[in-house]
């Protein structure tokens, strides 16, 4: 796991925890699912804290802005290809 995972939502706590949660739950005579309650519990304000700080980085605004512009011109495409299937002389 790295900044990365955690700052773009990418983490998860299954994949990168899983076999570990269930040594622990093992070894504690406890439950998966409250070792994954309480890992979650400790681990959520963390990854709060690096997506904020994340979120006001210029890389973050960039990345954005670039998603907003490429989305816009697929939609664009998308709608002038079916107005060209309609419109095209067979």
């Amino acid at each position: 796991m790295n900044y990365y995972d955690l700052a773009t939502d990418f983490f998860s706590l299954y994949d990168w925890c899983n076999s570990k949660i269930n040594l622990a739950a093992e070894g504690l005579s406890a439950s998966v699912d409250e070792i994954y309650e309480l890992v979650e519990k400790k681990i959520e304000p963390l990854i709060d804290k690096i997506q904020g700080e994340f979120h006001e980085t210029e890389e973050y605004k960039t990345h954005e802005k670039h998603e907003k512009i490429t989305t816009i011109y697929a939609a664009k495409k998308a709608q002038f290809l079916t107005t060209m299937k309609l419109t095209r002389p067979c």
